[in-house]
C-alpha cells in the first residue's frame, strides 16, 4: 500500500499489508441423524439430560446454535449449548397419563 500527500515535494510511504479472507457461512449445518426416538421413565429426575444432539457444519470454526422450536407448548424440556452440541434437558416430571409421546422438532442454526 502507498500512501501519498499533497504537498510540493509529494512525500509519500509504503506499508505492507495482510488480508485474510474468511470463510462465509454457506453451508448450512446438518444433524447427525434425521430422527431420535428416546425413552423417558417417569421416575426421571428434573434435570436430567434426555438427549444430546450434534450437528456438522463444513463451514470453518462454526458457531452451532441449537433450539427447541415445536412440541414443547408445556414447557416440559428445555435446551442448552454445550461444546458444540445441543442437550435436551428434562425440566418438568413427565406423567405417562398426561402424555404418552412427546415429538420436539429442533432447530441448529450456524453462524
Amino acid at each position: 500500500m502507498l500512501a501519498t500527500d499533497a504537498g510540493s515535494p509529494p512525500r509519500s510511504s509504503s506499508a505492507s499489508v495482510q488480508i485474510t479472507v474468511l470463510d462465509v457461512n454457506d453451508n448450512p449445518p446438518m444433524f447427525d441423524q434425521r430422527d431420535y426416538n428416546i425413552s423417558l421413565s417417569e421416575s426421571a429426575v428434573l434435570g436430567t439430560q434426555v438427549l444430546s444432539l450434534r450437528a456438522q457444519d463444513r463451514d470453518v470454526n462454526p458457531r452451532l446454535a441449537y433450539r427447541i422450536i415445536a412440541g414443547n407448548e408445556d414447557g416440559r424440556f428445555s435446551m442448552i449449548n454445550q461444546n458444540g452440541l445441543g442437550l435436551i434437558l428434562l425440566t418438568k416430571i413427565v406423567n405417562h397419563r398426561r402424555a404418552q409421546k412427546c415429538e420436539l422438532a429442533v432447530e441448529v442454526t450456524g453462524s
